[in-house]
C-alpha cells in the first residue's frame, strides 16, 4: 500500500507542481510561452496516447515489474529534467517521464483492486484517491517552495529520493502477479492507432482555446481524430487479441462510470481554470492567498474520499456515487453565485459542496467501476478510467475556458482576441456566474445518470 501511496502522490503532485515554473524557465532557457508549454504539453500527450497500451500490457504482464518500470523510469527522467540546459531536452524527457507516470497511474489502481480483497478494496481505492487529490491540492504551493528554496531543478529533482523508496519498496515487498494472457498478443498497430487518435483529439481541445471551436485547424485535427476513432473500431473488431475488447462496454456499470467520469473531471478542468481569474482579477487576491483558496476543495476531497471508500464497503458504491453527484451539482449552483462582495468564508462555504463531492464521487465511481470487472480485466479497466480523467480534462478546459471566455468578452463588447484579463470586473463575474450555471445542467444530466445506475443495481441485485 505504500508503494502505491508514493508512487500516486508523486504522480499527482507533478501534474500541477511543474505549471507553477513555466513562467520561470521561459526566461532561464530565454525562449517563449508557446514553446515552453510544450513542457507540459508533452507530458499530458504521451500519458494520453499510452493509456491503454498500459492497461493491456498490465493484464498481460506481471504488474510488480511493469510498475517498478514506471517508478523507475519516471525518476531517471526526473533527474535528466533537472539536469538539462536546453528546452528541446526538457520537453523530450518530460514525454518520457510521461511514459513513467502512466504506468504508474494505470498499475497503480489495478494493484491496489487486485491485491485487496472484496471487503477492503473500497477502502484502500479511497485512501489511494485522497492522496492523489492531496497532491493535487498540495502541487502548487510546494513547486512554489521549491523554487523560492533552490530554483526550479528542484521541483524535477525532489522525485528522485521518492522515487528511490518507492522502488525500494516495491522490489522488497510486493508480490508478483503471475498472467494466464503472457502468451497473448500485444495488439501494437491498435495501440498505434488509438494513441495516434488520442493525441489528435488533445492537439483539437487545445487548438480551441486559441483559434475556437469553428477555426480550420481545430476541425482538420478533429477530423483526423474521428478517422482514428474508425479505423481503431475497425481493426478492434477484425483480430482475435484485441488491445481493447469492445464487448467489455456492454457492462452497463463500466459505461456509465466511464461517462460520469468524463463528466466530473471536466468540470474539474472548468474549476481549475476559471477561478484563479475570478480571485486575482475580480478579489485581486495576492498569489499565495490564491494557492491557500484553490487548495481548500482538493483537501477536503482527500479528507473524505477515505471516508467515501469505507461506505462503499458497507453500501452500493453507486449509491454513493450518487451522493457525491448531488454535491458536486449543488456546489456548482453555489459557485454560480460568486459576486464582488464574496468573502473568504463565503467562498469557502460555496466551494466546500463541491469539494466534498468530488472526494465522494471519485473513490466511489473507481469502486463501482473496478468491482464490476474480473481479475483478467484490471489492468485495460484502470486505463480506461485513466483516460476518462484526461480526457474530462481535455475537454472541460477547452469547452468551460472558451464559454467563459466568449461570455465575459461579449459582456464586455470585446472581440475573441483581447486579453481577457483586461475585461471589466462586472463582465467577469457575470461570465463565471452563467458558465456555472450551463455546468449546473450538466451535472444535472450526470445526476440524473448516476440515479439511473443506483436503480438497473437494485434490479441486478434483487
Amino acid at each position: 500500500m505504500l508503494g502505491i501511496s508514493l508512487g500516486t502522490l508523486m504522480f499527482a503532485l507533478d501534474v500541477y507542481i511543474v505549471n507553477t515554473t513555466l513562467p520561470q524557465l521561459v526566461e532561464v532557457f530565454h525562449t517563449n510561452s508557446a514553446l515552453i508549454r510544450w513542457v507540459v504539453l508533452s507530458y499530458l500527450l504521451t500519458i494520453t496516447a499510452m493509456v491503454l497500451g498500459a492497461g493491456r500490457l498490465g493484464d498481460m504482464w506481471d504488474k510488480k515489474w511493469l510498475y517498478l518500470g514506471g517508478v523507475i523510469l519516471f525518476s531517471i527522467s526526473s533527474l535528466m529534467c533537472g539536469l538539462v540546459c536546453e528546452v528541446n531536452y526538457l520537453i523530450g524527457f518530460r514525454a518520457i517521464q510521461g511514459l513513467g507516470a502512466v504506468l504508474i497511474s494505470v498499475l497503480g489502481l489495478a494493484i491496489i483492486a487486485e491485491v485487496f480483497p472484496s471487503e477492503e478494496r473500497q477502502r484502500a481505492l479511497g485512501i489511494i484517491s485522497g492522496i492523489h487529490l492531496v497532491g493535487v491540492a498540495l502541487g502548487p504551493t510546494v513547486g512554489e517552495l521549491l523554487i523560492s528554496l533552490a530554483g526550479w531543478q528542484l521541483i524535477f529533482l525532489i522525485n528522485l529520493p521518492i522515487g528511490i523508496i518507492t522502488t525500494a519498496i516495491v522490489v522488497l515487498f510486493f508480490p508478483p502477479f503471475p498472467n494466464s494472457k503472457r502468451q497473448q498478443k500485444f495488439d501494437l498497430f491498435g495501440m498505434l492507432i488509438m494513441a495516434i487518435t488520442l493525441v489528435c483529439f488533445s492537439l483539437s481541445m487545445t487548438f480551441v482555446q486559441t483559434e475556437g471551436f469553428s477555426s480550420k485547424i481545430t476541425l482538420t485535427w478533429l477530423a483526423f481524430a474521428a478517422i482514428g476513432l474508425m479505423s481503431f473500431l475497425v481493426v478492434e473488431y477484425s483480430v482475435s487479441e484485441p488491445m481493447l475488447d469492445l464487448k467489455i462496454f456492454q457492462d452497463l456499470q463500466l459505461s456509465l462510470g466511464l461517462l460520469l467520469s468524463v463528466i466530473v473531471y471536466s468540470f474539474i478542468a472548468g474549476i481549475m481554470f476559471i477561478i484563479p481569474f475570478f480571485l486575482q482579477f475580480v478579489k485581486q487576491y495576492s498569489s499565495f492567498e490564491i494557492g491557500c483558496l484553490l487548495a481548500t476543495s482538493p483537501i477536503l476531497g482527500g479528507l473524505i474520499s477515505p471516508i467515501s471508500g469505507i461506505l462503499c464497503d458497507h453500501f452500493k458504491s453507486s449509491t454513493i456515487r450518487l451522493i457525491g453527484l448531488l454535491f458536486i451539482a449543488g456546489g456548482c449552483l453555489a459557485i454560480s453565485t460568486f459576486n464582488e462582495d464574496l468573502t473568504i468564508l463565503g467562498y469557502i462555504l460555496r466551494i466546500a459542496p463541491y469539494g466534498l463531492g468530488t472526494g465522494i464521487f471519485i473513490s466511489s465511481n473507481i469502486s463501482a467501476v473496478m468491482g464490476a470487472m474480473t481479475q483478467e480485466r484490471l489492468g485495460i479497466t484502470s486505463s480506461l478510467l485513466s483516460l476518462s480523467r484526461n480526457l474530462g480534462q481535455t475537454i472541460g478546459l477547452s469547452t468551460m475556458g472558451t464559454l467563459f471566455s466568449s461570455l465575459t468578452l461579449r459582456q464586455s463588447n470585446f472581440s475573441m482576441q483581447i486579453d481577457l484579463t483586461t475585461a471589466p470586473i462586472e463582465s467577469l463575474i457575470i461570465g463565471v456566474q452563467t458558465t456555472f450555471h450551463w455546468a449546473a445542467i450538466l451535472l444535472i444530466i450526470a445526476v440524473i445518470l448516476g440515479a439511473f445506475s443506483c436503480w438497473k443495481a437494485s434490479l441486478n441485485q434483487g
